[in-house]
């Protein structure tokens, strides 16, 4: 036996050029629908019409339904009052179509409770379904408050590695700052030392060139006045002899000066070399730290991309658990729609048989 489903099928087939026709009007339409269920055994409704026409409203729908029947009643009375037809065959035709009624009304009474365990049945499997959703959710709830509770912790963590980093970069800035004035201070002292080494230098090429004049001087001298100083030369010599003599002797205080400023260079690289050294060393402590703080972000880091994958996962599964509870809702609302058509039905049929007793 076909279901409404396929039946409605068949006369939405059956009468397409009728549907299509725009001429005619939706109430004369629904007429038609409305004889076509009924001689496949199905009451009409205006629901059962509306899905056949696919538009009309409830109101004009219904009355077209129920015009139907008005008019199927009046050709019901014109056969009962046929002189042409024998009582005996009308009250047969009478008596089958009242048994055709019960039958019907059996049948129906038959779906209705099928329906309605069927319903009871998803009902209690919806409500079973309901309450371990329920615990699952509760249970998320609990386990995100915890995953909330840890990110917190970790964001805080975090933050406190982000401002050591800080720290530390700053901390680095100013070692840098302090190298660099180092190197310029170191740079400004040599560049004094090479001056001040240029200038006494300057000076002792002076004196001895002045020795080297004065000397030249001396020679020529000796040669042109021989004879008018030979009396004079012993004082002379004793003279020269001094004289080289307090040369020689500044000569060393300038060698003796050279040489304290190449001891005071010697102990300022030295000084700066180990400044140096110990700014590599801390350089270096810093880079191991960063290295060590750049390792626990990382960890952090994939810690958080498993959290955030665990809670990607109980999300999709409270989704998949709700879209099943929609369907089950979906499917109780198809089954309380289709007991409200077979109870419309039902009471179609109590207002036929109403008509006919009358």
């Amino acid at each position: 036996m076909k279901n409404q489903m396929d039946i409605t099928a068949d006369i939405t087939k059956e009468l397409s050029e009728l549907l299509n026709d725009s001429t005619l009007k939706t109430p004369d339409k629904a007429r038609k629908v409305s004889g076509q269920f009924l001689r496949r055994g199905v009451q009409p409704t205006w629901r059962l019409v509306r899905d056949v026409l696919g538009t009309g409203s409830a109101t004009t729908l219904q009355n077209a339904v129920n015009q139907y029947w008005n008019e199927l009643g009046d050709y019901l009375d014109k056969l009962e009052k046929r002189p042409e037809l024998p009582k005996q065959l009308v009250s047969e035709f009478n008596s089958i179509w009242d048994n055709a009624l019960q039958l019907s009304e059996k049948k129906v009474e038959k779906r209705l409770k099928k329906a309605f365990d069927n319903a009871k049945c998803i009902e209690e499997e919806a409500n079973s379904k309901n309450k371990v959703l329920e615990a699952v959710l509760k249970e998320e709830k609990k386990l995100k408050i915890v995953a909330q509770k840890e990110q917190q912790q970790v964001e805080q963590r975090c933050d406190a590695l982000h401002l050591q980093l800080d720290q530390a970069k700053s901390l680095q800035k100013k070692l840098e700052k302090r190298i660099q004035e180092k190197k310029e201070e170191y740079s400004a002292s040599l560049l004094a030392q090479q001056q001040a080494h240029s200038v006494q230098e300057q000076s002792l090429q002076q004196l001895k060139q002045q020795l080297l004049s004065e000397k030249l001087h001396n020679e020529l001298v000796d040669k042109q006045h021989q004879k008018i100083l030979l009396d004079m030369k012993q004082e002379r010599k004793n003279e020269l002899a001094r004289q080289a003599k307090q040369y020689d002797s500044m000569l060393d205080h300038y060698g003796n000066e050279i040489g304290a400023l190449k001891v005071k260079q010697d102990m300022d690289e030295k000084q700066q070399t180990e400044d140096k050294q110990k700014q590599q060393a801390q350089h270096e402590n810093n880079l191991v730290v960063m290295a060590e703080q750049q390792a626990m972000m990382t960890s952090q880091a994939q810690n958080n991309k498993k959290l955030e994958e665990k809670n990607t996962n109980k999300t999709s599964f409270i989704a998949n658990q709700q879209i099943e509870i929609q369907q089950l809702h979906n499917a109780c609302t198809k089954l309380e729609v289709r007991l409200e058509i077979l109870l419309e039905n039902k009471e179609d049929k109590k207002i036929l048989k109403n008509k006919r007793l009358q």
